[in-house]
């Protein structure tokens, strides 16, 4: 009966239509389903986009990180030069307070530094000493200030690479008052004046990757400027 009147009802277009409950809602429901999984086919990522997507972000992690490890050790560089330049201040310091000439030492291919009281400080001679503009390397040595013992050392990783001096005639009188001391050093001193001047010379620390940074010392003035950070040869490789 239900058959016969649907096909009526086609037959005859101006037959009002019988709705049918179970053809209706099927279709529905069907056309539904079709509709539900088309949408969650949109809303995932095959295997291969997410592998392509990782590809591309390692590659783009590969590209960046020699950048990040550069900046992250030129960072550590710097500070273990402020560290250094800190104990330079504090010699100077120390040498104005007290009225005696400070003495560093460090050693070449090493981390160890000291800063020495001059056992004689009559023997240095006036600030306005005629100077001889000749360069003398320097060497090693430990301390912060005359107030520690010997034997301090840089942070870890780090060495002295380089160093030099000017060898002035005030510089001179002073080296000869200096006594040897426990701490093993061939090379050149460093002096701080009490009036605050100092010898001129130039330290360079680096690290196990050869990049280094020199910090420089006016006699003038007594005081220290850091450089910039460059990559240079293997600590030790020239004094």
């Amino acid at each position: 009966m239900i058959s016969t009147t649907n096909r009526s009802a086609r037959a005859n277009p101006l037959a009002p239509e019988i709705f049918d409950p179970s053809i209706g809602s099927a279709a529905e429901r069907g056309a539904a389903d079709a509709s539900f999984r088309a949408k969650g086919r949109r809303a995932g990522f095959t295997l291969i986009e997410i592998m392509l997507v990782l590809a591309i972000l390692v590659a783009m992690g590969a590209i960046a990180w020699p950048s990040f490890t550069r900046a992250y050790e030129s960072s550590k560089l710097k500070s273990a030069a402020d560290k250094l330049m800190s104990v330079l201040g504090k010699a100077r310091t120390q040498a104005m307070t007290s009225g005696q000439t400070q003495v560093f030492k460090f050693q070449l291919n090493s981390g160890a530094y000291i800063v020495e009281q001059l056992p004689d400080d009559a023997a240095t001679l006036d600030a306005n000493a005629t100077s001889d503009t000749s360069m003398a390397p320097t060497s090693a040595s430990s301390s912060a200030s005359s107030g520690e013992s010997p034997g301090c050392k840089l942070p870890e990783g780090y060495v002295f690479s380089n160093g030099n001096r000017v060898l002035d005639d005030r510089t001179a009188a002073a080296e000869s008052a200096i006594t040897s001391s426990n701490f093993d050093t061939s090379s050149p001193p460093v002096l701080f004046y009490s009036d605050g001047t100092s010898s001129q010379a130039e330290l360079t620390i680096a690290n196990q990757n050869g990049r280094s940074i020199t910090i420089t010392l006016r006699s003038l003035t007594g005081t220290a400027h850091m450089g910039e950070v460059t990559t240079a040869a293997a600590p030790g490789a020239t004094q």
